[in-house]
């Protein structure tokens, strides 16, 4: 019997609020017909007690919205409806007005008005390469090579950001990136009969700050470059060591000597902390929502990636593999795509 009851109330409800609703769906094409006949005042009590009391559909209501502040035009009631049009482009900042539907008041308007974004947020995912600027070697086994250049590729890297417009060309961002990063050096001696493999291994987060300058857009495509600040903290910095040394024999008799380490921790002897300049460029593609884009960044650290003074700190890796760090900076290119989306926008008068 309760379950019976219940029934009949839920029923109850939903047949009353589908006719509670087709009725306002109703009142909302009925302004359409007293609009066209001219009824202006008419127009403007039945819509604006419509929108406050009916929880309406979204076509309904886009076109509640545009009739009222035609009607509000129509009154001469000029600021009143400049009030409506820009809270409607602050709910619907894409709104583009048609011609065979709108009234043509509320597309002159329309006309009046700019729409600007405020407030955006972006994520953006690629890889990065570091590009070690040495300054000063040290070889510490004077029979050995330590000449040979540093090796590197694309490890992962990932940025979140929040950006304010200033403007359609002025943007300043703060963000926050985390990435991966790894290098490779191999030092030989005797002819190659030692060889020494030195790997590091780095993660870390980038606080960046930087500020943009957009160009004029063609046709979807919107060009950005930008410079700015970025502070780095090293959260790990670990090393893989592998020596071979070759002791005596040839082909397949050869003998050799082969040790190695992995995983040792050597942030102690790491600037874990630095800061520096960045400069790149994005192309965006602009649609309605959401906005991707290409980007290409260049990063230069202010210090060395190396303490002063702690090279030989770790003194079984110096003296057993023959392997100091050299004094170099980290410059650091990485490729991107991202996204952008602006969830905030500014109204303003195109003409004062």
């Amino acid at each position: 019997m309760a379950i019976k009851f219940s029934c009949i109330l839920v029923l109850t409800f939903l047949s009353w609020n589908l006719a509670y609703s087709q009725d306002c769906h109703s009142t909302v094409t009925n302004s359409f017909a007293y609009y066209r006949q001219g009824e202006f005042g008419r127009v403007v009590r039945t819509l604006d007690t419509t929108l406050k009391k009916c929880n309406l559909s979204e076509n309904d209501e886009i076109a509640a919205n545009i009739f009222l502040t035609s009607a509000y035009y129509k009154l001469d009631e000029i600021e009143r409806g400049d009030s409506l049009i820009k809270r409607f482009l602050l709910q619907n900042p894409h709104y583009t007005p048609d011609e065979n539907i709108d009234p043509p008041t509320f597309i002159e308007a329309l006309e009046r008005f700019k729409v600007k974004p405020e407030l955006s947020v972006g994520i953006q995912t690629g890889g990065n390469k570091m590009y070690p600027n040495v300054d000063k070697k040290y070889a510490i086994w004077d029979t050995a090579d330590y000449s040979g250049n540093y090796k590197s590729h694309f490890n992962n890297s990932t940025l979140l950001y929040f950006r304010w417009h200033f403007g359609d060309y002025f943007s300043i961002s703060l963000g926050g990136e985390y990435f991966q990063q790894q290098y490779a050096r191999t030092i030989y001696a005797y002819n190659k009969k030692l060889s020494l493999e030195f790997t590091e291994n780095i993660t870390g987060i980038n606080i960046p700050f930087f500020v943009g300058f957009a160009g004029p857009a063609l046709k979807k495509f919107k060009p950005e470059v930008f410079f700015g600040a970025n502070y780095t903290y090293l959260t790990e910095t670990k090393a893989n060591l592998n020596y071979k040394n070759v002791i005596s024999g040839t082909g397949d008799e050869i003998i050799t000597e082969s040790k190695s380490k992995s995983n040792v921790n050597i942030s102690g002897s790491r600037n874990m902390k630095n800061i520096g300049g960045m400069v790149g460029g994005r192309i965006y593609y602009k649609t309605t929502f959401l906005s991707p884009y290409i980007e290409v960044k260049y990063t230069m650290d202010s210090f060395y990636h190396v303490k002063d003074n702690t090279r030989f700190n770790n003194e079984n890796l110096a003296k057993d593999y023959f392997y100091a760090s050299d004094d170099f900076v980290r410059n650091t290119l990485t490729v991107s795509v991202g996204v952008t989306y602006t969830f905030s926008y500014k109204v303003h008068f195109k003409y004062k």
